[in-house]
């Protein structure tokens, strides 16, 4: 009695043990109290009841938190100077800095931002240590040169007894004695908790429930699989069958022997003569614990706020609220993270070492919203049709132009004529009454000229002209700012480039292998001009798209153009193209940099700040120049092309009308056969032909000259 009783409890505690104490690590074992080693459950991570790493051990939670850090991470951080658009060189220290922020580990700034977003929403807080200081570059004082996150479970506050007052973070590391870290030295972002003023709540304090409820179900699921002897079937007999209880309780032992484990479970089996075998299905209580599961994972992801079909979910989902559910995801998380991250960043590094430095995502690269943006854009076509201000409709579909220099925003048009809501129709060139200035003979193809005059024009139809520029102006916009962005990346190529090409003559230099000359920085005379191409050759398409749908308007007709991108460029390489010999005077302006400087003996570092603070330079007067001229030229080409194409025989010239326009420019009104010569010698504004000063910075336009019905 005495064995058999001490058997009962070795079993029973043996159990125990193995339930509770389930190992961290493959191949753990636990012992029982008989002193036998018995081997558990294999697996990388810790197998307790309990959960303990929820990151790891729940696939939800490790879903969740992943998919957060990896969107948010895949978006660019950028850092400009002050309230401006310039952003700084890649070899800016501060840039330098985030792009690898902890040297000792390797860790990119991709995994910088993965590290936030992890430590944010699984434990509320996020530090970072400031390690070494150095200059931060021109006209800065010290930075820190390096970067190490510090785990929260480490970290508490330090408190003054007396006072209440905190006097900065105590951190405990692995090993040693605790270390005192001042507030400067750390920078902590936190979600705040109505419990704590001085660390953060994270979302998995409210989601650990039902996570922990969840991982439970899970446990028990995968025991019942590891001890079920179930079939999903019961057997009866016939009622004629005899029942021969010895051979009942034959069949079911064999029955837990053969059927036992996940791996012996529905299998073929042969029942005994005349038993009939009936499938079972699925009981109220299982479908119960299903529901259950369901419930806690939309629980889970409710509490991380990512919506089911970003999680992979799409039992509820079709392609259009799966759309929806990314713009909230967008829009209610990762946005108002990125808000969070750029605060602090801000606040507790560029700010409190006074770089004059910002900071900010690059959120118009987020291509899941490219989509809505382009959205937008036709919606706020529509409505600018029907008559409503361009200021109206760029405050109320939020597109993000600034319209403060622009005239004429705060005025609606029709949408073809492109006049002032309500005003008088624009009479036709040869009805206009004029009185030319002066007389020029008639030229080949010459229907009618007129110099600019304000007595031939009344106001109204003045106006009107002034509106109609401003509105080819609007719809050339966009490309302008694309070719400028364009223009300043090549900049700061060139730069960049320029600076690693002077390190590299120095080394080279410093060996004896060859001394310092100027044309060793930058490559040659082709690959700067391919460069500058390449970079452009999308705003050029972008804005010769924009000038073939202005000139549908003007005709009010759909000439049904879609050209593929191959056939734009080859209507742009017929004309001359005024980048080349922008990049190349780029190249030779940095060349004579580095060639006076070697001249003069300054050192490596003096040269490549010269080199720049010219690039910083160029980046306004230079590139705004080239932006202008280079999205206003395929603006033009692909005008007159869809005015051949649609048989428009005549084209009137209309000039900015400002005190800026060129003197050989001052020709409005006058009117030409499309490849005849206007009096100024071009055959319409940026034509290819044409020496550069009469095309750069050109803003005249050619209108359409249509007989009526």
């Amino acid at each position: 009695m005495a064995g058999r009783l001490k058997r009962v409890l070795s079993t029973a505690l043996r159990s125990l043990l193995i339930r509770v104490e389930r190992p961290i690590g493959h191949g753990a074992v636990v012992r029982d109290i008989d002193g036998i080693w018995v081997p558990s459950y294999s697996s990388p991570f810790t197998m307790a009841d309990s959960l303990i790493q929820p990151y790891a051990q729940h696939a939800t939670v490790y879903k969740a938190v992943t998919i957060i850090a990896r969107n948010i991470a895949s978006v660019k951080l950028e850092f400009f100077k002050g309230d401006s658009d310039e952003a700084l060189p890649p070899t800016d220290p501060i840039v330098a800095l985030f792009s690898n922020p902890e040297k000792r580990s390797g860790l990119r700034q991709r995994q910088f931002v993965m590290k936030h977003a992890q430590d944010m929403e699984l434990s509320g807080d996020w530090f970072i240590e400031f390690g070494e200081f150095a200059r931060g570059g021109k006209g800065r004082s010290e930075i820190p040169t390096t970067m190490r996150r510090l785990p929260r479970s480490r970290m508490r506050p330090d408190i003054e007894p007396n006072t209440g007052a905190m006097r900065g973070w105590i951190y405990q590391p692995p090993v040693g004695a605790a270390r005192h870290l001042p507030d400067e030295k750390i920078m902590h972002s936190f979600y705040p908790s109505p419990y704590d003023d001085l660390m953060g709540m994270a979302p998995m304090s409210a989601a650990l429930l039902d996570a922990d409820s969840d991982y439970q179900a899970a446990m028990w699921n995968r025991y019942f699989f590891e001890n079920d002897t179930s079939s999903g079937v019961v057997f009866k007999r016939d009622k004629d069958t005899y029942s021969d209880p010895e051979k009942d309780r034959e069949f079911l032992e064999w029955w837990k022997q053969k059927r036992a484990g996940v791996s012996r479970s529905h299998t073929a089996i042969l029942p005994p003569p005349g038993t009939d075998v009936t499938e079972l299905g699925t009981s109220q209580s299982e479908m119960g614990f299903i529901d259950l599961r369901r419930f806690s994972r939309e629980q889970i992801l409710a509490v991380f706020d990512v919506p089911p079909a970003v999680a992979g979910v799409f039992e509820y989902a079709n392609y259009a609220n799966a759309k929806e559910q990314l713009r909230y995801f967008w829009y209610h998380k990762l946005f108002p993270m990125m808000d969070d991250l750029e605060s602090v960043i801000q606040t507790d590094f560029l700010d409190r070492f006074n770089t004059g430095v910002r900071v900010a995502f690059k959120r118009e690269d987020v291509q899941a919203l490219i989509v809505d943006y382009d959205q937008k854009i036709d919606a706020a076509v529509k409505l600018w049709g029907m008559g409503l201000p361009f200021d109206v409709v760029n405050e109320r579909l939020d597109l993000g132009f600034d319209t403060e220099d622009i005239e004429g925003t705060d005025i609606g048009y029709l949408p073809f004529s492109v006049q002032q809501v309500g005003a008088e129709r624009l009479p036709a060139p040869s009805d206009a009454g004029e009185t030319p200035d002066e007389t020029d003979e008639t030229e080949p193809g010459e229907r009618s000229e007129s110099r600019r005059s304000s007595v031939a024009l009344s106001f109204r139809e003045s106006d009107a002209r002034r509106r109609r520029w401003l509105a080819y102006m609007q719809a050339i916009d966009r490309s302008e700012r694309y070719m400028l962005s364009a223009w300043r990346g090549f900049l700061e190529w060139a730069g960049t480039q320029a600076v690693k090409d002077l390190h590299d003559s120095e080394q080279a230099a410093f060996l004896g292998l060859v001394v310092h000359r100027e044309n060793q920085i930058l490559p040659d005379d082709e690959e700067v001009m391919n460069e500058a191409k390449r970079r452009v050759r999308g705003p050029e398409v972008a804005a010769y798209r924009a000038g073939r749908k202005t000139a549908e308007a003007d005709l009010d007709k759909n000439l049904a153009f879609a050209l593929v991108d191959q056939k734009i460029v080859k209507a742009l390489q017929k004309r001359s193209v005024y980048i080349k010999s922008a990049a190349l005077a780029v190249q030779k302006d940095i060349r004579d940099r580095v060639g006076a400087g070697i001249a003069a003996g300054e050192s490596v570092s003096t040269i490549a700040d010269s080199i720049l603070e010219y690039i910083d330079q160029s980046k306004q007067g230079m590139a705004q120049t080239v932006a202008r001229t280079e999205t206003l030229a395929p603006f033009a080409t692909a005008r007159i092309d869809a005015f051949v194409e649609a048989g428009v025989r005549e084209h009137e010239w209309l000039s900015a009308r400002d005190d800026d326009v060129r003197t050989s420019h001052l020709i409005d009104r006058q009117v030409r056969h499309i490849g005849s010569a206007f009096s100024n010698g071009l055959m319409y504004p940026h034509d290819p032909t044409a020496p550069a000063e009469e095309v750069i910075n050109c803003r005249c336009v050619a209108i359409p000259v249509v007989e009526a019905a």
